[in-house]
């Protein structure tokens, strides 16, 4: 509701800012990104509720880059400089649809022309926002991975960052996909997020890229809307091991998503329906929710951690100790799809027995 891609001009921003407006008056920094995506409710790897294509292919480059530019000024004039200057923006190869890898038709599109202008024109007026690269899932399913970073490295402009999307499966890219149907394979690895963010480093190292550049802009144990996975404490146990485990190393570990309006339907009936929000379509906080009320409560510090717990310290004589119990899922979930039928059979996944687990951590140097 942009533009139609061929006017140059008489762009309409309306809903855009309705949307920024109410981010910005509640003190929350956006984070733009660009990339072209399909609107679509994920079911199971191999199916979508539904699927619809509401990316703008313009007409030539003029067209694009006018629009950007008018998009651009606007949020400084509407926002001011100084508070754009801490949002970030970026803009990728969507990675699956092969189609979705264009954002105009004429004047012999390349990425990295796309990239350079939009880091470009975003520096010009705010050189202190960040801008950077949306390497989207998968990383080591993307032949082209290496050879965008090495171009994107030689650019006038470098990204102050590159993020990444990481879920739990191994992808397999479909030329002409159609109806949102991509194919996955659900990873059976369970330091799947540890492995692949090593893989992701040494490729860092290979081209002489700062590790310190790579963000996590979405993450999440699935991609279905229809996984009661999602509300359980598993997937709540899971992000606190994750960020115990690579807190030092990742500065943005961001969640895949806020709320299941995002996913709601005529089949997400239930309350508790299985979508991946933070907040169920009732606003009822889920697990995850009070996983991150508990990782806000730590402090900046970290005295120890360990494969169950992680000790913090917010002052001299002020500890934060966040403790979990991981259990893991058996082989059947990998059996079934991911959209179960009941909360019980998704509770059939974890073993019942056997689970409990103490620890003990001694506290050393107080004064009295």
């Amino acid at each position: 509701m942009v533009s139609d891609g061929v006017t140059v001009g008489n762009y309409n921003f309306d809903m855009i800012f309705e949307a920024l407006d109410f981010l910005v008056d509640h003190h929350i920094t956006p984070w733009l990104d660009f990339t072209n995506r399909p609107y679509a409710n994920v079911t199971n790897s191999e199916e979508s509720a539904w699927f619809e294509d509401i990316r703008i292919v313009y007409k030539d480059k003029r067209v694009w880059e006018n629009l950007y530019k008018q998009f651009f000024k606007m949020l400084v004039r509407r926002y001011g400089e100084k508070e754009v200057a801490k949002w970030r923006f970026e803009i990728g190869l969507e990675g699956f649809h092969s189609d979705y890898d264009t954002f105009y038709i004429l004047d012999g599109y390349d990425f990295i022309d796309v990239y350079e202008f939009i880091a470009q024109t975003v520096k010009k007026l705010v050189p202190a926002a960040q801008v950077g690269y949306s390497a989207g899932p998968g990383i080591e399913g993307q032949v082209s991975f290496d050879t965008i970073l090495t171009k994107l490295r030689d650019c006038k402009v470098q990204p102050d960052f590159i993020s990444v999307i990481l879920f739990p499966y191994i992808p397999k890219t479909v030329s002409g996909l159609k109806g949102g149907k991509a194919q996955f394979v659900r990873s059976q690895d369970r330091d799947f997020e540890g492995n692949e963010l090593e893989r992701i480093g040494k490729a860092f190292d290979k081209l002489g890229i700062p590790r310190n550049k790579l963000v996590i802009s979405e993450w999440n144990l699935t991609c279905s809307n229809r996984n009661y996975l999602n509300d359980s404490t598993f997937r709540a146990c899971l992000f606190i091991r994750n960020i115990v485990k690579f807190a030092a190393d990742i500065d943005v570990w961001g969640l895949w998503f806020a709320s299941d309006w995002q996913c709601n339907s005529y089949s997400a009936r239930n309350v508790i329906n299985g979508g991946g929000g933070l907040l169920s379509k009732d606003t009822i906080r889920k697990p995850i929710f009070y996983a991150i009320k508990m990782i806000n409560h730590l402090g900046s510090q970290v005295v120890a951690r360990g494969e169950n717990f992680m000790v913090t310290k917010l002052a001299a004589d002020e500890f934060q100790i966040v403790c979990f119990n991981l259990n893991w899922y058996n082989s059947s979930y990998f059996i079934n799809a991911e959209n179960q039928a009941t909360v019980a059979e998704a509770k059939a996944y974890f073993d019942q027995t056997n689970t409990k687990k103490k620890i003990v951590i001694k506290l050393s140097g107080f004064r009295s």
